[in-house]
């Protein structure tokens, strides 16, 4: 992430309607929650270059994160126009559709992208979290369907994981809580699968954090002034999925104070 830093900048010093660089740069301040640089960094990319779908999609996600939720809605739009059977684009259109409020919109793009393509594990998984389930509903007629064919059909573990966790909450919510926690306990098998910490990958994390955030670094200079004149740090930390990132973020909007990392 450093060295894609590194290259961007020096792309845009040498020609500075790079669109591709000033892409990389938005995913580099995604990646450190600095989201309305990263969506400044990507409208300026799409100014240049506004045909490619992937971009409108990450600029969405990053107006998202910035809580403008109506401008996110209108750029994943765009990409949709640009290409309409998008699979990740029909996803976030539905989620971000059920943060707006509009559920059942929501939820009928999720079942028309189910219907789609089958084997899109992640559909499930959010069409599962806005819908309480009751026997015979329309909605729980596709979850049969996974139920029957989840082996046969999902070729991605990725896919296999989020159907396993829409499966176990489509039972749970039938109260056949057997079935709910034998798929809750197949989507955490294939999660554990994944997970490979390494004490030195943290630490290599944390080295390149202090390079990229040193006295001169290009986003140190570039923060907007904190209404308190202070260079005293705070540091947020915690377990994953235990609220830090979230704190972190309701901290940066607040106007005492300028947030760097999660």
């Amino acid at each position: 992430m450093v060295a894609a830093e590194h290259f961007a900048s020096h792309s845009l010093s040498l020609y500075p309607k790079h669109a591709t660089a000033l892409a990389i740069l938005s995913m580099v301040c995604f990646k450190r929650s600095n989201f309305e640089q990263a969506a400044e960094f990507m409208r300026q990319s799409l100014d240049i270059l506004p045909g490619v779908a992937e971009r409108w999609m990450s600029y969405s996600v990053a107006l998202k994160n910035c809580r403008q939720e109506s401008e996110a809605l209108s750029a994943i739009n765009t990409a949709l126009k640009l290409e309409p059977n998008s699979k990740m684009a029909l996803n976030n259109k539905a989620t971000l559709l059920n943060e707006l409020g509009k559920v059942d919109e929501a939820k009928a793009i999720l079942a028309r992208l189910i219907k789609s393509f089958p084997d899109y594990g992640r559909a499930y998984f959010n069409l599962a979290s806005m819908h309480k389930f009751a026997r015979g509903d329309d909605f729980g007629n596709l979850f049969i369907n996974l139920n029957k064919n989840i082996v046969k059909n999902m070729k991605r573990k990725v896919d296999q994981r989020h159907a396993f966790f829409a499966l176990g909450k489509y039972f749970e919510d039938l109260k056949e809580y057997a079935e709910a926690f034998q798929n809750f306990e197949n989507g955490n098998g294939l999660s554990n699968q994944g997970i490979n910490y390494s004490v030195g990958s943290d630490l290599e994390r944390m080295e390149g954090l202090k390079k990229t955030f040193s006295k001169d670094s290009f986003w140190i200079s570039n923060l907007k002034k904190p209404a308190l004149d202070t260079s005293f740090p705070i540091f947020i930390v915690g377990m994953p999925r235990s609220g830090p990132a979230l704190l972190s973020r309701y901290w940066h909007q607040a106007q005492r104070f300028t947030g760097l990392v999660n």
